[in-house]
């Protein structure tokens, strides 16, 4: 992609960023946000992503007025 460009443009940096939150929805991340790109006055793109891990879980159902109501689903179907 940059080879072709020659330089680089925020449209470029979105394709960048799209591409790479792609591979890592792919591989099975749910939530890895693109963050910021290092310094662009060098022959390289470094972006910095942000991995993490899921450590706690709450489920909470709701009604079609965003009420908290009892669930019909068990939970070990959502966990």
């Amino acid at each position: 992609m940059l080879r072709e460009q020659g330089k680089v443009s925020a449209r470029l940096l979105q394709k960048i960023r799209d591409h790479v939150q792609k591979w890592y929805h792919n591989e099975g991340y749910a939530c890895v946000p693109v963050v910021n790109f290092g310094n662009l006055n060098t022959k390289e793109v470094v972006c910095e992503v942000v991995e993490g891990d899921v450590t706690q879980l709450m489920v909470q159902f709701q009604d079609k007025l965003r009420n908290v109501c009892e669930g019909n689903t068990q939970l070990a179907v959502v966990r």
